[in-house]
């Protein structure tokens, strides 16, 4: 006695197909990271290239990974990223946490996906968060946060710009494989750049201390100052400024980076610094300004302009005080010098 057999079973639907084919592009897409993780110098290029990759994939109009430096950090800045047709670039763009409760979320809830088809909807957002999603194009999002030993260390975001978009599961979960190995790959850059950063100091102080026993010029001590700090800074320009009377000054020494113009010399009087900004340099106020001096709410007008001059979007400004003049062998005259980058 022979039983039929149903031929239909052993022939796979189109939609086991389709669901064996994004299988096989979630493992490979995998896979392609793991591999650019191992072979890649510098994270920016895993980022670039897991954009890219993920891209690819989700046929998505724009992927961007924002990096968080350490777990007490306020914002995610914005380093890798991949588009998709003639939309905005938020590549270098600072995202603070607070004012963007879809990151607070997932910095919240780490293990989550976030997939959120009209994302000027999202619960929360504040009117310059409108703005700037409005800008961007963004109308679906879809993130999930990146994590090294149970700290989240950045976002991936997913945007869909021409149109309003229904994220998958499979999709969130190709997302949430791709940030897990990103948190590893973040994570390890961000221990070797620590490791480094910490040499780079030690042989910077070592040099300068070298340099102060060696010579007796003040501009040659300084300049060694300078060339090392920016090496290790990665800033466009480090400048010492020293102050005379009136508060007009001129940049001692300076080490610049390409296509920014020389400010070294004499560059009149920053009518905005004396009185109690004066004041609180010389009691060691440092100064930082992480994100761009136009938005900066605190700055006025003037200091504003003073600083766009000087071509400065961003700086840290460290007051090298009498004190401090002395503990490194009397470097300084007595008028206030100040040490920034822009």
């Amino acid at each position: 006695m022979f039983n039929s057999i149903d031929r239909s079973n052993l022939i796979p639907s189109p939609l086991d197909a389709l669901e064996l084919e994004r299988k096989l592009e979630m493992v490979e897409l995998i896979n392609e990271i793991n591999i650019s993780i191992s072979n890649a110098i510098k994270l920016d290029d895993v980022l670039s290239i897991a954009c890219k990759a993920l891209g690819r994939v989700l046929r998505c109009d724009r992927v961007s990974i924002l990096v968080r430096d350490s777990c007490q950090d306020e914002a995610l800045l914005t380093r890798g990223e991949h588009l998709r047709g003639c939309y905005p670039s938020q590549l270098g763009l600072q995202v603070p946490i607070a004012s963007n409760p879809h990151l607070q979320a997932l910095i919240d809830q780490p293990e989550q996906v976030l997939a959120v088809r009209d994302f000027l909807q999202f619960p929360g957002l504040s009117k310059k968060v409108i703005e700037t999603v409005t800008q961007l194009r963004i109308k679906s999002m879809m993130a999930a946060a990146t994590s090294y030993r149970n700290e989240v260390n950045g976002v991936v975001g997913v945007h869909q710009c021409d149109q309003m978009r229904e994220w998958q599961i499979w999709e969130q979960q190709l997302l949430e494989g791709v940030s897990r190995q990103l948190g590893i790959a973040i994570g390890q850059a961000q221990l070797y750049e620590a490791t480094r950063n910490a040499a780079l100091q030690e042989s910077l102080m070592r040099r300068v201390s070298d340099r102060i026993r060696s010579s007796s010029d003040l501009n040659e001590i300084l300049q060694t100052a300078v060339d090392g700090a920016r090496t290790l800074i990665r800033s466009d320009r480090i400048a010492i400024y020293q102050f005379r009377q009136g508060w007009k000054g001129r940049v001692m020494v300076e080490n610049v980076a390409t296509p920014w113009s020389s400010v070294l010399g004499d560059i009149g009087a920053d009518d905005c610094f004396a009185g109690q900004y004066a004041e609180l340099y010389r009691n060691g106020r440092i100064r930082a300004i992480d994100d761009d001096i136009e938005t900066d709410e605190k700055l006025d007008a003037c200091h504003v302009n003073f600083l766009r001059s000087l071509q400065v979007r961003s700086n840290l400004i460290v007051p090298i005080t009498l004190n401090l003049a002395s503990e490194m062998g009397h470097l300084m005259t007595p008028d206030a010098v100040e040490h920034g980058d822009g």
